[in-house]
């Protein structure tokens, strides 16, 4: 095992694993909304600021506790099957002037909108949400007349669950765009075309625009949405929802490019092999298992045209690319418990000799893990297609990063990596 890492390293590979057993399925999800909010192009928070909203609406009108719960996950989740490219169509159009005169946009293809919402149910029915939660993330995009998508539903035929989404999310993302008192205006225009109108007039919004507008830009806007988590429902963080929620965004990750199907599984698998030959403990490999699978959550806010570029990138696209690493961190960071899995994520560019990103770090600066995670990282994207080049041969993967040793990547690490690849073969 190597012997150069710092009391960084061993400071984060003791972390405490074990406590995240504590942690509600709120307080994972609410932050890694703020990953949803890159795939969508929304400001950070939208999530969490819908969720608010949708949650009072709900109130408003009394629904049950467990209408209330299954809102409740499904305003969390809704944009979970999104990527950037094919994100839902602008709730309220190009745009609204001071003249108030809308602009359309045009739908995305009808296709590409089911296979999203199916992507979106399939994965909360993967974190055993109920079907209620399911249904309403498929039809958050139907509207009151039947013009929307995947099925042009209209009227009771859409989940009330989805009706009260489709308003509140409405609502934040125009009054992000043109204020209070437009958005307002927008969704009251649409009553008994895009929205129901009962529930328009019976949202709090309206009824109390200001203290909930106070309310959805507070600074304690995660630890507000977490709180919201009825109680009777609360989901506890055991290791099988950890783990669930680690390989769910993954799935939204991978799913972001067909170049990267499967990326972030694969890596998690070739990492924890290594660090299972390199000695590591059970509490270790899970950290490097959860760090993999979400170590390209950052990336999300990238567009395709970037990562699928078929030529080199210019030094604005690169940095661009720079980035994702620290948007890793910044939601990663988001999660109580999650520091150690944010730090070995958001290293996974850096190299031994300072010549990786985003910060340059050098070998005293990067644990183990981080170093196990490069290395799997590096191997299976070389040894799979890219839209600039082919796959690279395993082997000669193999040679490349073996000059890169131990100068850039850590010797032992690529020994480990090795004996995997020998073991996979």
């Amino acid at each position: 095992m190597s012997t150069i890492c710092s009391t960084v390293g061993a400071a984060i590979e003791s972390s405490e694993a074990s406590d995240l057993h504590k942690l509600p399925f709120s307080a994972l999800t609410s932050a890694l909304s703020f990953a949803l909010d890159l795939t969508e192009a929304q400001p950070m928070g939208h999530v969490l600021r819908s969720c608010i909203i949708g949650m009072r609406i709900g109130k408003r009108i009394q629904l049950t506790e467990k209408q209330l719960s299954d809102l409740y996950y499904s305003l969390l989740l809704k944009d979970v099957g999104c990527d950037i490219e094919s994100s839902r169509p602008s709730e309220i159009g190009d745009g609204v002037g001071y003249t108030g005169v809308e602009q359309k946009v045009a739908a995305p293809h009808n296709q590409n909108i089911r296979n999203r919402c199916k992507r979106a149910a399939h994965i909360s029915h993967d974190l055993g949400l109920p079907p209620a939660v399911a249904e309403a993330i498929y039809q958050v995009d139907e509207r009151w007349d039947g013009s929307g998508n995947p099925s042009g539903l209209s009227g009771d035929q859409i989940s009330l669950i989805a009706r009260i989404i489709h308003i509140a999310q409405t609502l934040d993302i125009a009054a992000q765009r043109y204020g209070r008192s437009t958005a307002i205006e927008i969704v009251s225009r649409r009553c008994g075309t895009w929205f129901d109108t009962n529930l328009v007039a019976a949202s709090d919004f309206f009824q109390d625009r200001y203290k909930l507008c106070d309310e959805v830009h507070s600074t304690l806007l995660l630890q507000r949405v977490i709180d919201l988590e009825p109680e009777h429902r609360t989901l506890n963080g055991s290791v099988f929802v950890v783990d669930n929620i680690c390989n769910a965004f993954a799935e939204v990750v991978d799913a972001k490019s067909p170049f990267t199907f499967a990326h972030s599984t694969e890596v998690a698998r070739i990492s924890v092999s290594m660090a299972d030959l390199m000695g590591q403990d059970q509490d270790n490999i899970k950290l490097v298992q959860r760090a993999a699978l979400l170590h390209d959550i950052g990336k999300l806010g990238i567009p395709h045209a970037i990562l699928e570029k078929p030529s080199s990138l210019t030094p604005a696209e690169w940095s661009s690319i720079y980035q994702h690493p620290r948007y890793t961190k910044l939601i990663l960071d988001k999660i109580p418990g999650f520091e150690a899995i944010a730090k070995i994520a958001s290293d996974h560019h850096e190299k031994l000799d300072g010549s990786g990103y985003p910060d340059g770090l050098v070998a005293a600066q990067i644990p183990l893990l981080s170093r196990i995670l490069t290395v799997a990282d590096i191997y299976e994207a070389l040894s799979s297609s890219r839209p600039y080049r082919e796959k690279v041969d395993p082997d000669e993967v193999l040679k490349m990063m073996r000059r890169d040793s131990p100068h850039a990547l850590d010797h032992e690490c690529i020994a480990a990596l090795t004996e995997v690849v020998g073991n996979f073969s």
